[in-house]
């Protein structure tokens, strides 16, 4: 399980399953009891540091006070966090200071960072390979990348890429995660986790 806090990081995440319209189950315990809606964000405020949810159902017995969590299907996304505003459909949260995602993969991955490993990537929007990333790991379904601040702009949870490696053979990968790394005191780096297609 990954512990994400960095604000940047839970803000594309969040972002990124606002434009992917999934649905989570949003749930409180009260009193002992738990009661639980089926969701979808429909608003996300950065600046403001709010989440706007819409559910087909009444959200009338969630009480403002009570902690409330939300569980993301896809990558078993699981954050909790404070109601601002309960209407009978809708409801308006605090952006999550921090969010847990369980690393779901189906084959193990080894670790390939010492062997400085590199492979080219372009965007759907990029004519050329014109970006270089070095491989954290790998295995037969995907890999994870090692890139900086600057580059992690562009990579969306859900997005589509293209890989090349040094025998020049590409293939399409889609991004599944975006973690903040291990960073010095002078560059920002991030992870980013591809799953093969």
């Amino acid at each position: 399980m990954n512990l994400i806090k960095h604000k940047e990081t839970i803000s594309t995440i969040l972002n990124s399953y606002l434009k992917m319209k999934c649905n989570l189950t949003l749930w409180q315990n009260i009193f002992e009891q738990r009661y639980e809606k089926i969701a979808r964000i429909y608003r996300f405020d950065i600046d403001s540091e709010k989440l706007w949810l819409a559910s087909t159902h009444s959200f009338s017995n969630f009480k403002e006070g009570y902690e409330i969590y939300g569980h993301f299907q896809e990558r078993k996304l699981i954050f909790k966090t404070n109601i601002n505003y309960i209407g009978e459909n809708k409801i308006v949260v605090n952006t999550p200071k921090e969010i847990k995602m369980l690393k779901s993969r189906s084959s193990e991955r080894s670790s390939v960072v010492e062997k400085n490993i590199y492979i080219y990537y372009k965007f759907l929007t990029d004519s050329h390979f014109n970006h270089r990333a070095r491989v954290l790991d790998m295995s037969q379904k995907g890999l994870g990348l090692i890139v900086n601040n600057h580059d992690s702009n562009r990579f969306y949870v859900g997005d589509t890429i293209s890989l090349k490696n040094q025998h020049g053979l590409s293939q399409k990968a889609s991004v599944i995660h975006k973690t903040m790394g291990q960073n010095t005191s002078s560059m920002m780096r991030f992870h980013i986790g591809l799953e093969l297609l």
